[in-house]
């Protein structure tokens, strides 16, 4: 696995690179997807932003859970959601019952990359976030951010074939005790400024593997 708080980009797509059967160039004309998980990633015991974090319960069925995140993280978020430059999948194992996240927090209606696991979430979620990232990446032939603090694979054939087309994409993988922090959101503007450009740049105090430090 990348090193805690890593951001790893990848190389533009050629030109007449067909996906899966999509072309590339339908991707180019869409606004890329962010899978967005919230444990770790938002709900975090130390945000690592500038001011007082903000706190609450949300609840899974009859289960409550304290909630800590950075009011602003969930503002960037929200600004972006509103001027319309990518497009916020809820990739978590609150899908279920993500609307008490986006209450609690004040964000808008997200959609969920997947449901149903009510059952077993913890055990279920793995799978079904890689399977939604490699949707992204192989049907819609579109850019992709990923944000998750334990589910992105770095190695062997899944980390494969999310690099194996050539889709820009970015993949970030915060302290799960901080979370999202400015340095990343930072670099997922650079991201969205240009993703077919994106390329092998230096994103944030990268590292000799390929990933950035979480500051």
């Amino acid at each position: 696995m990348l090193a805690t708080g890593g951001v790893s980009p990848c190389p533009a797509v050629a030109d007449h690179v067909r996906l899966a059967g999509v072309d590339a160039n339908v991707g180019r004309s869409r606004v890329p997807v962010w899978l967005l998980d919230v444990d770790g990633v938002i709900n975090v015991s130390k945000p690592g932003w500038v001011g007082p974090p903000s706190q609450g319960m949300a609840y899974y069925g009859e289960d409550a859970y304290q909630m800590r995140w950075s009011p602003r993280l969930v503002s960037e978020l929200r600004r972006l959601h509103s001027e319309g430059t990518v497009e916020f999948r809820w990739a978590t194992t609150w899908a279920d019952h993500v609307d008490q996240i986006e209450a609690l927090l004040r964000l808008p209606r997200f959609s969920r990359a997947f449901s149903g696991l009510d059952l077993d979430p913890n055990a279920k979620a793995p799978g079904l976030k890689v399977e939604a990232a490699l949707h992204v990446i192989e049907e819609e032939g579109r850019p992709l951010i990923w944000t998750d603090d334990d589910a992105i694979p770095f190695a062997g054939p899944l980390a494969r074939r999310l690099r194996g087309h050539g889709v820009p994409l970015l993949l970030v993988t915060p302290d799960p005790r901080r979370g999202l922090r400015p340095a990343h959101l930072r670099t997922v503007a650079e991201f969205l400024a240009d993703p077919w450009s994106w390329g092998e740049r230096d994103p944030v105090n990268r590292r000799p593997v390929a990933s950035a430090s979480d500051t």
